[in-house]
């Protein structure tokens, strides 16, 4: 299973955990540096997605939204294409608590939002849609929707 995200999206909130975790120092870079960390990003992204697409038949593509929102139903999706038999994952605030308190233990920041990652984020996505990244966006993009198109059907609530 591998999920799927938006580019602007994946790609800033990527680069503002590592700032975030101390892995990439963007307290000091440029506007010049910080143009230059997004287009690697999104050149990585599109290679990265290209390669999913290229074996898709042999995993199952997600929509990260559908995993956020609905994970059970993801599972339950995954059981059904692959034959296994894992355990219906049930959205409740104590399961989705007990989640977030799982990845604060592991890493310096955790899965949960984060007001001081979301200004990373914000000042990064200027840097995303600017003139000076419009191929590599395009590219992204591109194949974001070609990944939704590929995308497992999820349905059911949780």
């Amino acid at each position: 299973m591998v999920l799927v995200r938006e580019p602007a999206a994946a790609i800033t909130s990527m680069i503002a955990l590592g700032s975030q975790t101390g892995r990439l120092d963007l307290d000091t870079a440029n506007n010049a540096e910080k143009a230059a960390v997004i287009a690697q990003a999104t050149r990585r992204y599109v290679d990265l997605h290209q390669t999913l697409l290229g074996l898709r038949d042999q995993l199952m593509i997600v929509r990260f939204e559908d995993a956020t929102v609905n994970f059970g139903a993801v599972i339950d999706a995954f059981n059904r294409r692959f034959g296994t038999t894992f355990a219906r994952f049930e959205r409740t605030p104590e399961a989705t608590a007990e989640i977030f308190e799982r990845s604060k233990k592991r890493e310096k920041a955790h899965l949960s939002p984060d007001a001081g990652r979301d200004e990373i984020k914000q000042n990064l996505s200027a840097h995303y849609a600017a003139p000076a990244n419009v191929s590599n966006r395009n590219l992204g993009e591109r194949v974001y929707a070609e990944c939704v198109a590929a995308a497992a059907p999820i349905g059911g609530s949780e």
